[in-house]
């Protein structure tokens, strides 16, 4: 079973993804992974839809700029390289949409935003949120994402809760 967990930074998308792979999911991290030397997300151009590099630190802005995309072909070889019979795959981009038909379930993961917020300031793996517009970026999207997602099939999922109630909510779904 081919499982899609979305959601905007700071939904839960890694720490339930990790769940699940510990109780015998194959993961597949969308944002970082790659396939033949290809990598599954990038960086578009919002007006030119052409890839760009982000520079670092990011501009104030450049998420208002800038979209973070999918290969949609090249997340589907890495799905099909996968010898394991059920594979999360955890991440969000602007185009997730075109890869909806790869996925038997699809979950949006949300929480509310002092939830976010917090889960952003505090987390040590990654930066993205960290920023004011980075984070204004996110809770905006947040109020979004879920209806947005909801209205193509996807399940959707507060993450509010304990890990475990989390995970367990999704089995319950599968």
């Amino acid at each position: 079973m081919n499982i899609l967990i979305t959601g905007t930074s700071g939904s839960g998308k890694s720490t339930i993804s990790r769940a699940l792979r510990n109780l015998g999911y194959d993961f597949i991290e969308a944002d970082v992974d790659t396939y033949n030397g290809k990598s599954i997300a990038y960086w578009t151009g919002k007006k030119t839809k052409r890839g760009r590099n982000m520079p670092w630190p990011p501009p104030e802005n450049w998420h208002n700029e800038n979209d973070w995309t999918w290969r949609v072909d090249v997340l589907q070889h890495k799905i099909n390289e996968n010898p394991k019979e059920n594979i999360v795959v955890s991440g969000d981009s602007r185009n997730k949409t075109e890869a909806l038909s790869l996925f038997d379930r699809v979950f949006v993961l949300s929480a509310d935003d002092d939830t976010l917020r917090h889960r952003l300031e505090t987390r040590t793996d990654n930066y993205f949120g960290k920023s004011a517009d980075q984070l204004a970026w996110v809770l905006e999207e947040n109020k979004t994402i879920a209806a947005e997602m909801t209205k193509s099939g996807a399940i959707h999922i507060d993450t509010n809760k304990p890990v475990k109630q989390v995970v367990d909510e999704i089995l319950s779904k599968l």
